[in-house]
């Protein structure tokens, strides 16, 4: 285990510390029993890589001083898998759960809001309106070939 994930797991359990309610699927629901894989105490493997995963997107947003009610963490988690498997072109998994984007945005420094009330696993983020464009393609390579470059498209002029 890299100090990377040793960081990212302690700093998970803090999170899990400052807000109690915070499962991996979100803000925690009546209706849902809790159990082991759901709490954040011990974060599993796989959570803490969704966790990174969704470090990774949020990198590039801005902070704003009031919460962003047009989006909630739900539509986010599904934009920064997107983005995801559109930067990183042969991932295997670009999965990340609502409750990692929501841990990965209190230890990015993101401001959190539960939205609509408690009956609602899903929160309000400071994400400013303006998307981030995934990072140029990563080179790719066949044996005994050089490394090639996808082409990217040319802008459009008015």
């Amino acid at each position: 285990m890299s100090l990377l994930a040793i960081d990212l797991r302690a700093s998970i359990r803090l999170v899990a510390i400052k807000h109690p309610q915070l499962r991996a699927y979100g803000y925690k629901l009546a209706d849902i029993p809790d159990n082991d894989d759901n709490k954040l105490d011990e974060p599993k493997d796989e959570f803490v890589e969704q966790v990174q995963r969704a470090r990774e997107w949020l990198e590039g947003l801005p902070k704003t001083a009031r919460f962003n009610r047009r989006a909630t963490s739900y539509g986010y988690k599904h934009e920064a898998e997107r983005w995801l498997r559109a930067s990183r072109s042969g991932r295997q998994n670009c999965y990340i759960s609502n409750g990692a984007l929501i841990v990965a945005a209190l230890i990015s420094g993101f401001k959190v809001k539960r939205s609509a009330g408690f009956d609602s696993p899903n929160a309000y983020l400071n994400i400013g309106v303006r998307r981030t464009k995934p990072p140029a393609p990563a080179p790719v390579t066949e044996p005994n070939r050089r490394p090639m470059l996808r082409p990217l498209p040319l802008p459009v002029r008015s």
